[in-house]
């Protein structure tokens, strides 16, 4: 499911054989056409391509007619330099001309969102807005009128980095691979929105999906599971309950359900938060501006914030509001630890024992509570693993993924939908 930086590689595609033409290429290459969706991308596809040869054919002409200058007419020194220039361009692109038409092609197709190979299309949408500042979430699923199951991707980032567009290669990969639809969000990030703002973001978007982005998007309402790592591990377990209804399933990786604890609220010893030393004049110049819902519209470095408050202990403060150790109940209503009864979903944690970022005891203690409670659960243990799982043996790692992708299986292709049922 949710990858490091290096667990999933997207297939490389080969370049067109010498002795292959462009609509060869494209057609081994780009599209297979099966269903009806694809057969008409394969039209426009096969459109492009005869638009282009058209195109070549003009450039082959052109050099025919346009030969070497110095067979034509003397020309001063100048007007010959300058000539031979036009004439060695244009035997460049004569020469390429397979080349530019497929890169041309690959990129009008591509931009639409639709990738050739799969039919999965990518759309933006706003599903709040609040003030000036939109909120997107992006929509991907194959073209159809079919209601189909759905995963949520929330993104990490300790609640102050990211965006809907850092989505794993993985989950990405397993939505498509099943014919599910694939729903990433945006929410506003601290410090210039409180953490219970936050939190209402989470809460709208699934009010957006089981509502309008289900009667646009064919979205199955009752099958509907929650994935994220880290940051977005920790609001896949808030989604468990403060959804309602209830997601049929969660995948957290590396999430935590405590915010209050001495990880986040004493100053980390960690190397890896203490490599710079921002003050807090430089760390909360980055985060003055106005509200964000995307952290690469933040004019300044978040990263430089978070590392500040991982250094001083002041996270849970600053992207709150309130002080942990004077008003620790404040935080209870937005701490899954705290919140876990009997209808909780089923739900699967993936963490790596050396996490120095998230520690692995965060999901211990989740599990303890859901075992508490009766919740059906599971905690996958990777030693060794870092927060990301880096480190950690890769079989192991791979393993883990297969089980994510087993038991989302189960929670939503188990479950037909009542749309299916009364056809």
């Amino acid at each position: 499911m949710v990858d490091g930086a290096s667990d999933l590689r997207v297939p490389q595609t080969a370049p067109p054989r010498k002795s292959e033409g462009t609509k060869n290429y494209m057609s081994r290459y780009c599209c297979q056409p099966g269903n009806v969706a694809e057969r008409r991308f394969f039209f426009c596809v096969t459109l492009e391509v005869r638009i282009a040869y058209c195109g070549r054919w003009f450039l082959s002409s052109f050099f025919f007619v346009y030969r070497r200058p110095s067979t034509r007419c003397k020309l001063s020194g100048k007007q010959n330099s300058q000539t031979l220039k036009w004439y060695k361009t244009m035997r460049w692109l004569n020469t390429n001309s397979n080349y530019i038409a497929v890169w041309l092609i690959t990129a009008l197709t591509c931009s639409s969102g639709q990738t050739a190979d799969t039919g999965y299309i990518k759309s933006t949408v706003v599903y709040k807005t609040v003030g000036d500042l939109a909120i997107h979430a992006d929509v991907y699923r194959t073209p159809g009128d079919k209601i189909i199951p759905v995963v949520v991707w929330i993104h990490g980032g300790a609640l102050i980095n990211g965006h809907r567009e850092g989505i794993s290669n993985r989950v990405q990969k397993y939505a498509k691979d099943r014919g599910f639809a694939l729903v990433s969000i945006d929410y506003r990030l601290a410090p210039e929105t409180k953490l219970p703002a936050i939190i209402e973001d989470i809460e709208d978007a699934f009010r957006w999906i089981r509502g309008r982005g289900a009667e646009k998007f064919h979205l199955d309402p009752q099958r509907i599971a929650v994935t994220g790592g880290s940051a977005g591990g920790y609001l896949t377990l808030v989604s468990g309950y403060r959804v309602q209804p209830r997601p049929q399933g969660l995948v957290a990786f590396w999430g935590y359900g405590d915010l209050i604890g001495p990880w986040y609220s004493s100053p980390s010893p960690h190397p890896r938060h203490n490599r710079i030393k921002p003050t807090g004049q430089e760390a909360w110049e980055q985060v003055s501006g106005p509200p964000v819902a995307d952290s690469r519209k933040r004019t300044g470095d978040g990263g430089l914030f978070y590392v500040y408050c991982r250094q001083t202990g002041l996270w849970p403060k600053n992207v709150s509001g309130w002080d942990p150790h004077r008003e620790p109940k404040k935080f209870f209503p937005f701490m899954p630890v705290k919140n876990v009864s009997a209808d909780w979903p089923p739900t699967l944690m993936i963490h790596g024992t050396a996490d120095t970022d998230v520690p692995y005891d965060q999901s211990e203690m989740m599990a303890g509570e859901f075992q508490r409670h009766n919740v059906r659960h599971d905690l996958i243990r990777i030693e060794n693993g870092e927060h990301g799982l880096a480190g950690g043996d890769p079989e192991r790692i791979e393993q883990a993924y297969r089980q994510a992708e087993q038991f989302m299986d189960e929670v939503l292709i188990a479950r037909e939908a009542p749309a299916e049922q009364d056809r």
